[in-house]
Formats: C-alpha cells, structure tokens, sequence
C-alpha cells in the first residue's frame, strides 16, 4: 500500500512538472530568424551593493514569446549570489524583441542572457 501511494505521489509531481514546461518553444539554431531585442530596460544598480563596492552578474533563461515579450525568466547563475537577482529580473520583464520567426510565423524562443554590474 505505502509503495503505491509513493507511487501516485511520484506520478502526480512528474505529470505537474510536464505541465509547466512551455510547449513549441525553439532555440536559435531550430529557427528562420531568432529573435532580435530592440528595446532593453538598463538593470538599477543595488544600492546596499554601490555602497560596498560590490560588482557582479546573473546569467538567466529567457522565453521570448510570438509577440516579442520576455515570458519567463529563470536565472541559472548568480554571484554573488542573490545580490543581482530582483534589479535583473524587473529590467528583463521591460525588454523587448523582434519576435522568432520559423517559415514565417512568429514562435516562441529560448534564449541565454547575461547582465553585468561593475563598479
């Protein structure tokens, strides 16, 4: 009984997940034309990071959706970390792209960034 219930519950988290993950999304090399950012929000520096003399960066996941809006964000890399994060993601969600293109119809599109802040 324990075993099938540990199961379902394995089955359940699994199904959950493949629900989340956006479907049709292309990488670069898999489109026509990749997307083209033509407006970019510059990221506020920290002010408790200017203050300590702090400098560092985050490198995020992008979706780009078919009308050009960022459409998630997943930050994958931080140092130090924590610091960058929330000053990263709010100039992200401003950006703006020409969207991808496959045989002509706009398509949603993976892509890597990454976001300095030196001093």
């Amino acid at each position: 009984m324990r075993l099938s219930r540990i199961s379902v519950l394995f089955i359940m988290g699994v199904m959950t997940g493949c629900a989340s993950v956006p479907l049709n999304v292309y990488y670069d090399h898999e489109v026509t034309a990749p997307a083209i950012p033509f407006k970019r929000a510059k990221p506020d520096y920290p002010p408790s990071a200017a203050r300590n003399n702090i400098s560092g960066f985050i490198v995020a996941d992008l979706v780009i959706a078919e009308n050009g809006t960022v459409e998630a964000i997943n930050i994958i890399e931080s140092v130090p970390s924590g610091v960058f994060d929330k000053n990263g993601e709010n100039a992200i969600k401003k950006w703006q792209y020409k969207p991808a293109r496959l045989n002509g119809e706009p398509v949603k599109q993976y892509t890597k960034v990454r976001l300095d802040w030196n001093i």
